[in-house]
């Protein structure tokens, strides 16, 4: 009997992580900004937010999800007077696949939701968290490497099965402020 070889071609490869953290604002809030080469995941479990990425701006809301890619300028500023629960996750990747998630915000369906907050539970059982008033850091010292490699695992699943062929995305504000903003950058 001849047996088939199918080989792997990954197209997303998650490297390494770097952050993975959780923060709670009740009050206003403003982050000044920053920019890394490596990428970023920002998820907003509650309230609402006012994004720049480079010379873009968006308004996420509850179960809105943006990418950072490398060496892509990001600030924030919470939104509204409800409270703003959000979720950050930072990461090495490689990979053609990659470029998918370039200039994109996406409104997750129920299902990628669920998929995402899988990831979230899994660094939740992670025994050496960080708990600060206003977040908890899930990555805060020695990690044991099986505990990266199943995240590892079940960020690329998440990455390469329910998100790189979702097509739905926000667009960028384009109201005079926004404008505004934009020809200032």
């Amino acid at each position: 009997m001849k047996y088939k070889y199918y080989e792997i071609k990954s197209d997303i490869n998650i490297n390494g992580f770097y952050t993975a953290f959780e923060s709670y604002y009740t009050q206003d809030y403003k982050f000044d900004g920053e920019y890394h080469d490596f990428w970023e995941v920002m998820y907003i479990k509650k309230g609402s937010v006012s994004v720049t990425a480079d010379d873009r701006i968006y308004k996420l809301c509850e179960g809105e999800m943006i990418f950072h890619k490398p060496n892509e300028f990001h600030k924030f500023t919470k939104r509204g007077k409800d409270a703003l629960s959000y979720f950050v996750m930072s990461f090495s990747a490689s990979g053609e696949g990659m470029k998918n998630f370039e200039k994109r915000v996406y409104t997750l369906t129920k299902e990628q939701q669920y998929a995402f907050l899988n990831i979230i539970n899994y660094l939740r059982e992670q025994q050496d968290i960080y708990k600060h008033e206003k977040s908890i850091t899930y990555l805060p010292g020695n990690v044991s490497s099986d505990f990266l490699a199943v995240l590892k695992n079940m960020t690329e699943l998440f990455l390469t099965h329910y998100m790189k062929n979702t097509e739905k995305s926000k667009q960028s504000l384009t109201t005079s402020e926004a404008m505004v903003f934009k020809n200032a950058v």
